[in-house]
């Protein structure tokens, strides 16, 4: 989907059961955006939920209330399949659905590029201040 190869880690991995980006083809939009190694933490979707009611008619009624319309929602990965974020990706062809896509990503630093990297305290070290705990 959208030129991004994607893939779901194994369970002998160090990340077991994340989407992970391997590549990206050429002339698609992913191409140049998104790196091998980057997590697919979640992208945008489409689904037809009931609207017009608050939840509690909907549960008091027993019924449908309201009626079914189309919405944009905020899908995480964590714990999906690859099929589960393929189709999340695809529900943005359904009719009445905006064909972009928002997807956020996690990159892991990679400590031979020269950056610093997460800043991380020493053992014993106060956040706050810097000082030494007794």
């Amino acid at each position: 989907p959208l030129g991004m190869v994607i893939e779901e880690t194994e369970k002998d991995d160090p990340f077991p059961g994340r989407v992970i980006v391997t590549g990206a083809l050429p002339g698609y939009s992913a191409n140049g955006k998104v790196l091998a190694g980057d997590f697919v933490r979640g992208v945008t979707a489409y689904r037809t939920i009931m609207t017009g009611a608050p939840m509690w008619q909907q549960v008091i009624s027993y019924t449908p209330q309201g009626k079914m319309q189309l919405k944009r929602l905020f899908f995480r990965t964590e714990g999906a399949t690859f099929e589960d974020v393929r189709e999340a990706i695809a529900s943005h062809r359904e009719e009445g659905a905006n064909q972009t896509v928002s997807l956020v990503l996690e990159r892991p630093v990679d400590l031979g590029s020269g950056e610093e990297g997460t800043p991380r305290l020493e053992e014993g070290e106060l956040a706050a201040g810097g000082g030494k705990m007794q």
